[in-house]
């Protein structure tokens, strides 16, 4: 990440981090408004060489203006060590002993990023111990109240504004991203002066100006045209009337697009392919001939992200967006013109009185984290289209005989309910559903399938009955979530369009002639399978049909193989791109065979995939293999790879391998941009930095924790 001016804050920043003569827990502070650079200041020096290898441990949490101290504690704890699933009973005590057991007698760093209360640090100040070994807190804020209580010792640190050469220099590098921004015709440079001029050296206005230019022609006449649509005049809104008028120029197609994200909690990450599904069935999508609505929706939110309307948290391997964000203050934009435009109504505990003043004229509402006794959807159930939910409290359904988009996904501390599937068979007119799972569904009514309207249907952490077979959902697209029984086979041609398939295999399964039936779905291209803990499948991989799945690239199999063994690879879809093995339970390496799949770009051998100690990656074996991750291979004693194996490999990761002390030979890995190493022994972590540092130090980034 390159990041224009603020070169001495962050050299600032990381002296006091690694001062050897300040043994005490210090707390650094990071002041500034919204809109500032405090979070880019804070990951570049989190993110930097020398932080990296100076802590044992490092976190960081994004806090926001609403937050649960039991769900800052337990998140914190989930990045140091795996979590048992029944955490959910556990009390806020439990967290914060727990969380100073695995923090002491390390070295740690922790950034809290966006901090609103000088509440928090009080809550959470008990949990980091106090060993004198030079740990760190770093806090951003726009606050000076919750740095000066968070350490009386410390300093906050503000962040001036950039001057003017560094304005006009951040300026060029949004309008010409990937490009010289010598580019920047003569002609235009004394307009590039000015717009950074009347920026007042606000990066957040910047980058969005530099947004909105890029979409433009680089011509003197449109530049100038936008120079005077703005209303520089107004002193100390500029950062937020440049934002304004970002949304003002988005071609019209986009406005929606860029509002519905707002529906999502401030700072979540959201999964691409789930907002495409959205803005689809929302209706958000301009239909064209030569592309599907998906590539159609994927050129959208591209466009919003060139805009710096929409930030990218994560891409593919294919470099494609997998996770986005929107930044707090675009999302407080988004906000505010949805309520203006009547579009959605956000919700949350800080403006929970919105929802009093709802009208039969509201179509869809998103609600963040209310309480039950808060909750309620009343008389406007009946007109809503929409709900977003996230949530510990069951919301009250029985008036959304309407909604045709329900996505709901629960906290963590919220309890299985009693299987109460009952109110789902008053939504007929669902297009999309998608429920985390955290409420206990095993049937779904009749009525709820007999819906040919259907387009999406996720139910995640737990299994359903699936459809009937006398429904004919021909719009679906996406199925998972459901347990597949033996009269499968007959009900898949029903499901002619779908494309990505989620099943848990019951008992009586016949494997073998289902796949023949599935081999018939010419548009599935992601399946994912399931069985019971330790009963295995009946080859997967070695009926005939499967090989015949040419569409298919991404497959996930959760099951245990029958004499634990992987065939031959060419028994895998031919053009198989992501493969992902969990509790396999293979005993013989399957690295030789899985090597030579021609396609394969991702591979994930997750846990109990693999029971042998010993994995070699052969000599010109993973050809296209760009990403690689073992995790949970508990008896894994050495990862051998031989030079000239996986030359295209960019990323590994290995988590929870604690057999595994030695580091592999990854410095015949010359593409290797990046190592993700979590819950790893004390000797791997030491042989890291250690003997066989020669083996990683080409690496640009090594993280662990």
């Amino acid at each position: 990440m390159e990041v224009v001016g603020f070169k001495d804050d962050i050299d600032n920043i990381c002296r006091q981090l690694l001062d050897q003569n300040v043994s005490r827990r210090s707390v650094i502070s990071i002041v500034g408004p919204g809109g500032r650079g405090k979070t880019t200041v804070a990951t570049k020096v989190y993110t930097s060489a020398g932080v990296e290898r100076h802590f044992d441990t490092r976190i960081w949490l994004t806090v926001s203006q609403e937050f649960k101290i039991i769900d800052i504690l337990k998140k914190m704890l989930d990045k140091l060590r795996e979590i048992n699933e029944n955490i959910h009973v556990m009390d806020e005590e439990f967290f914060v002993t727990e969380l100073h057991k695995s923090l002491s007698k390390k070295k740690y760093l922790i950034v809290l990023d966006d901090v609103w209360s000088s509440d928090l640090w009080t809550q959470l100040e008990v949990a980091f111990p106090e060993d004198h070994n030079g740990s760190r807190v770093i806090i951003t804020t726009r606050f000076f109240n919750v740095a000066e209580e968070s350490d009386a010792m410390s300093q906050p640190y503000e962040l001036r504004i950039l001057n003017e050469d560094e304005s006009q220099l951040l300026l060029l590098t949004k309008v010409f991203p990937n490009q010289f921004i010598t580019n920047c015709p003569d002609n235009l440079l004394p307009l590039t002066n000015l717009f950074a001029q009347k920026c007042g050296g606000w990066p957040l206005a910047l980058v969005v100006l530099g947004g909105i230019l890029s979409t433009k022609d680089p011509d003197y006449n449109t530049w100038n045209e936008i120079m005077l649509k703005m209303d520089w005049h107004v002193e100390g809104s500029k950062c937020l009337d440049i934002i304004s008028t970002s949304y003002k120029d988005l071609p019209s197609h986009l406005k929606p697009c860029f509002i519905y994200i707002a529906s999502f909690p401030e700072d979540y990450k959201i999964k691409a392919t789930t907002l495409f599904q959205l803005w689809i069935v929302e209706g958000f999508i301009q239909h064209d001939s030569t592309k599907t609505m998906e590539e159609i929706a994927e050129n959208y939110l591209e466009e919003l992200v060139q805009r710096c309307m929409v930030q990218v948290s994560k891409r593919s391997w294919s470099g494609k967006i997998k996770y986005c964000y929107m930044h707090d203050i675009l999302r407080e934009l988004a906000i505010r013109k949805a309520k203006e435009d009547c579009f959605i109504l956000v919700c949350s505990q800080s403006n929970v009185n919105l929802i009093s003043g709802t009208t039969a004229s509201t179509r869809r509402i998103a609600f963040h984290e209310i309480g039950s006794t808060e909750l309620t959807i009343g008389s406007v159930g009946p007109s809503i289209r929409t709900l977003i939910y996230f949530g510990e409290q069951l919301p009250n359904y029985d008036e959304l005989r309407m909604v045709r988009v329900l996505h709901i996904e629960y906290g963590w501390a919220l309890r299985y309910q009693k299987d109460d599937s009952q109110w789902l068979k008053h939504l007929t007119t669902l297009r999309y559903f998608q429920s985390n799972g955290k409420f206990k569904l095993s049937k779904m009514p009749t009525s709820f399938w007999n819906n040919n309207m259907l387009r999406h249907v996720k139910i995640e952490g737990s299994f359903v009955i699936g459809p009937p077979s006398s429904v004919n959902l021909e719009n679906l697209l996406t199925l998972k979530g459901v347990v597949a029984r033996d009269e499968w086979r007959v009900k898949l041609p029903h499901f002619p369009r779908i494309r990505k398939l989620g099943i848990s295999i019951a008992p009586d399964f016949d494997w073998e002639a289902t796949t023949n039936s599935m081999s018939k779905l010419e548009h599935l291209n992601s399946l994912s399978l399931f069985t019971q803990w330790g009963k295995p499948l009946t080859d997967p991989c070695l009926t005939p049909a499967f090989k015949t799945y040419k569409q298919m690239h991404s497959l996930y199999l959760c099951c245990r193989w029958p004499r634990n063994v992987i065939g031959g690879s060419k028994l895998f879809p031919p053009h198989l791109v992501k493969l992902s093995l969990e509790r396999s339970c293979l005993t013989q390496d399957p690295m030789p065979e899985l090597g030579k799949l021609p396609c394969l770009r991702v591979l994930h051998l997750l846990t109990h995939s693999y029971v042998g100690i010993w994995l070699v990656c052969l000599t010109g074996g993973f050809g296209c293999l760009q990403q690689l991750k073992l995790d949970g291979l508990q008896k894994l004693v050495e990862l051998e790879v031989e030079e000239g194996a996986m030359p295209m490999l960019n990323l590994l990761e290995i988590w929870d391998c604690p057999q595994l002390q030695i580091i592999p030979n990854l410095q015949h890995l010359p593409n290797l941009r990046e190592l993700i190493v979590r819950y790893m022994s004390d000797q791997f972590f030491s042989r890291l930095e250690g003997a066989d540092q020669h083996k990683v130090r080409h690496i640009p980034s090594i993280k662990r924790q």
